[in-house]
């Protein structure tokens, strides 16, 4: 299996843009061979920490991380479904030509997101606590799920999953529903296309 490492950085070999400020690449290592990728975000010189290789602004970092989270999820399915992980495939992944449909995407990812918005918004750290712990068990039943996996059946194996399983009362499992169901409302909300079996 090829190591891979991302960096990132800020190409002050390029020339400057007509803002004054400098784009930022990430730098992608797989075994010995590395390049560079661009990330389509630019920052000036001052405020890019050059000992942490970040911005320092805390909205452009999200933006950055957000992108350097993309493509390890990207690269980590690449290898779970045992491919070759080559600079080539890297370079398909950022020439869109395996752009992945919103609903082909993880749902994890998008739940993850939703908390941290509600966590942001003030929710009470009780709730947020009791939607990370419908998060686990969801993961602890099926490590990988994505949007378009979401179908009755599933929704029914699961509650079979945490009855069986792990031994949770209709009381223990009706929040963890309800907690699914807030975030699928929400998926439909942003108008990506998803099931509701709560319906």
């Amino acid at each position: 299996m090829a190591e891979y490492s991302i960096y990132k950085c800020i190409r002050t070999d390029k020339p400057l843009k007509r803002n004054g400020k400098y784009p930022i690449y990430l730098r992608v290592r797989v075994g010995l061979k590395d390049t560079k990728f661009p990330t389509n975000i630019d920052v000036l010189k001052e405020q890019w920490d050059t000992k942490k290789n970040e911005p320092k602004n805390k909205a452009l970092l999200i933006q950055l991380n957000k992108k350097v989270l993309e493509l390890d999820l990207y690269i980590n399915r690449l290898l779970a479904d045992g491919q070759e992980l080559t600079l080539d495939v890297i370079k398909n992944f950022y020439l869109g030509k395996r752009k992945v449909k919103p609903e082909d995407g993880s749902f994890y990812d998008y739940y993850l997101d939703f908390v941290e918005r509600k966590r942001k918004e003030g929710l009470n750290p009780e709730t947020i606590r009791v939607y990370m712990t419908t998060f686990n068990v969801l993961k602890e039943y099926k490590k990988e799920f994505r949007i378009s996996d979401i179908s009755l059946s599933f929704i029914e194996s699961f509650d079979d999953h945490m009855r069986e399983i792990n031994g949770n009362s209709p009381g223990g499992r009706n929040p963890k529903h309800k907690n699914l169901r807030t975030v699928i409302l929400d998926i439909q909300k942003h108008n990506i296309q998803a099931n509701n079996p709560y319906k």
